[in-house]
């Protein structure tokens, strides 16, 4: 890693048959919370990328505040950013199509099958959820307990409460529980809502968005609440309406595509701008050009 750091800060620019080493490191960087060297070494990438290497500074473009320029964008295959982009400007029919052609490249992977189900989860697809979350189960080795209490949301929703409420006793006792606890207290908040119980429904959501704020989890908590204000909604809460106003004012639905897409839905057509132009406010401000006969990108 040391080696790689070093020789890659040296360089000016990378070639494409460096760009994906580059963003690796980058990566390192990222997870490290080194965002400057990460930034500076993303930034490196996309001179000539490869897709894996668009994909990967993509992932990191909000925190970082990459803005990443249209030709990189083009680079063949790079379905995953493509898809990745789409998703946080909130396009979220072109990031399924994205997803579907990333899925389609690496039929073997459970990633882009995991990410198309949380698409249409978000889309209000929970048919199209269920059968991509059966099948990243089919693709994996092993199953997770996150995996499976997606699957188990999509059933809840999809109606068949008998089996889900079966298995989501089973997922509460699973030896790594206590890691999902947001996301079992969600799916009990689900199937509460789902078999009329309201005021069950409303403290499970409670629950699971106060375990996920007290983790240090804000994108799940976000989520957790703009599910929560939908399924006060599709089931007919009659204190639907607060539910709704509550957690579309809550400052971290605009910092999670997902939640903000969800959330757009239900509310009127002055606040679904609102919060479209707080999500877009949020969108890396920095410009980026690219120069193609000397192949370099500046910021601006």
């Amino acid at each position: 890693m040391k080696t790689a750091d070093k020789r890659l800060l040296e360089l000016d620019k990378l070639s494409l048959n460096m760009s994906e080493l580059g963003s690796a490191v980058a990566t390192v960087h990222f997870n490290a919370g080194s965002d400057k060297q990460a930034k500076k070494l993303f930034l490196k990438s996309l001179v000539n990328p490869n897709e894996n290497a668009v994909a990967q500074a993509e992932w990191a473009a909000r925190r970082l505040g990459i803005a990443i320029p249209e030709l990189a964008l083009s680079v063949p295959f790079s379905f995953e950013a493509n898809s990745a982009h789409s998703y946080r400007e909130l396009d979220v029919d072109k990031s399924i199509e994205q997803a579907i052609f990333w899925k389609d490249d690496e039929p073997f992977a459970s990633r882009p099958v995991g990410w198309l189900a949380h698409l249409h989860a978000i889309n209000d697809d929970f048919e199209q959820a269920a059968e991509y979350h059966q099948l990243v189960l089919d693709l994996e080795s092993e199953h997770r307990t996150g995996d499976l209490l997606n699957q188990n949301f999509s059933r809840i929703e999809t109606g068949a409460l008998r089996q889900a409420s079966a298995q989501l006793v089973q997922l509460s006792r699973a030896k790594d529980a206590d890691k999902h606890r947001p996301q079992v207290l969600a799916n009990a908040g689900a199937l509460a809502y789902a078999s009329g119980e309201f005021e069950l429904g409303r403290d499970w959501y409670l629950k699971a968005a106060a375990a996920a704020k007290s983790a240090g989890e804000f994108r799940t908590e976000a989520l957790v609440q703009a599910f929560f204000a939908r399924a006060a909604t599709k089931y007919g809460d009659p204190h639907a309406q607060k539910v709704i106003d509550d957690v579309s004012k809550l400052p971290g639905i605009s910092g999670n595509p997902s939640a903000a897409h969800v959330v757009r839905r239900l509310v009127s057509d002055q606040i679904r701008k609102a919060l479209e132009a707080s999500v877009e406010r949020e969108m890396p401000k920095q410009k980026l050009t690219w120069d193609s006969l000397s192949n370099i990108l500046t910021i601006r």
